[in-house]
């Protein structure tokens, strides 16, 4: 049984635009005719072609396409006074669907070609095809980047680990001054494998906390070691509360940061600065 329902369209020739006014009907007549070239329609089925034609071109879709609008209007039974904000609502969103499709772009050409399949579809009016179209399309994009996002995990692994033996490395130069008493240069390379493992800081592992802290604490007592004490502060007062995260304030490791982070304060004649610490160790 069709949905009967009534419209009134008033197309002006004159004008680039349309309306539904006031629902006229004449009897069983499909149309009716009124004054400067109005055109009233009193129900979807039976619209004359020329009619249906000018109201396709005056809201820039395809014939199919209006059919299918009009079925969206009877499928959701759209009352007669909506009409007219309804299907311009409708013709909208299915105008800026085909804008925004014709600037999509894909390194894969069958994501392309279902694209493409799929705005063949909306002008055929196929919204049903669209969809499954799209979702081939979409199907195919989440497998490739399935696997992308697989291939990509596994080479963040390969660059962490060998960025964290590149740091191993440096600080392995770091232990050989020291055992040379070359005390700038071993600090040279400590903070050298610090910053190799300072940019893996956002997706370091709390395995490898640790890792930084020694080198962390080898490249402090190196500067020590030099004379060099305010880069070895700088660097004690970053690890102490790191320490005291990681191990808790009691641990012996805070407690030596701690004195050493006093003694060099003590070094530099800063006593207003090493005393308190000193008392913090003593607790």
């Amino acid at each position: 049984m069709l949905y009967r329902i009534l419209i009134l369209i008033s197309l002006m020739l004159t004008q680039a635009t349309w309306a539904f006014n006031d629902i006229k009907i004449n009897g069983d007549d499909n149309i009716y005719h009124g004054g400067e070239g109005d055109i009233h329609l009193t129900k979807i089925q039976g619209i004359p072609p020329a009619q249906f034609t000018q109201l396709a071109m005056q809201l820039g879709v395809t014939q199919s396409a209006l059919q299918s609008f009009f079925k969206i209007l009877e499928q959701q039974q759209v009352a007669a006074e909506d009409l007219d904000a309804t299907l311009r609502r409708i013709a909208s969103h299915y105008k800026q669907l085909k804008t925004k499709l014709a600037g999509l772009s894909s390194d894969d050409e069958q994501v392309n070609a279902l694209r493409q399949q799929a705005d063949t579809a909306l002008e055929q009016g196929e919204f049903a095809q669209a969809e499954k179209l799209f979702n081939q399309a979409h199907d195919l994009d989440r497998a490739v980047a399935s696997k992308a996002l697989s291939v990509l995990q596994e080479m963040q692994a390969v660059y962490e680990k060998r960025q964290l033996s590149a740091a191993d490395n440096k600080a392995s130069n770091g232990d050989l001054m020291m055992t040379q008493l070359d005390y700038a240069a071993a600090a040279d390379y400590y903070q050298q494998a610090l910053r190799l493992i300072e940019e893996l800081q956002a997706n370091l592992p709390k395995d490898f906390a640790q890792k930084w802290d020694s080198y962390a604490f080898d490249a402090a007592f190196a500067l020590d070691d030099a004379g060099d004490y305010r880069p070895a502060i700088v660097l004690l007062e970053k690890l102490l509360p790191l320490r005291e995260q990681r191990l808790g304030k009691n641990h012996a490791d805070v407690a030596t940061t701690l004195n050493n982070l006093a003694g060099l304060y003590k070094a530099m004649g800063a006593y207003e600065k090493a005393l308190p610490l000193y008392r913090d160790v003593a607790k």
